[in-house]
């Protein structure tokens, strides 16, 4: 059964661009901190560690996101 019979692909398309949009925002924040040199002076360490885990989960997220609607698109 092909997978456009049992979802709504514009509506999982718009739901993907939608977590793409969160995503973003996330990424953007966590680049802020960590390019504000009173953050990185200030913060400890795990914290810092853990600002930039969580960098790297959100851009793998986002591309794994990004691989999904591009496959919905064929």
């Amino acid at each position: 059964m092909p997978l456009g019979d049992s979802i709504d692909l514009s509506l999982e398309k718009k739901r993907l661009a939608g977590e793409i949009e969160k995503l973003d925002k996330e990424i953007t924040s966590c680049q802020k901190k960590l390019s504000n040199p009173d953050f990185m002076t200030k913060a400890k360490p795990e914290v810092i560690e853990e600002m930039q885990e969580r960098l790297t989960v959100f851009i793998d997220t986002k591309m794994k996101i990004q691989q999904a609607l591009e496959r919905l698109a064929t």
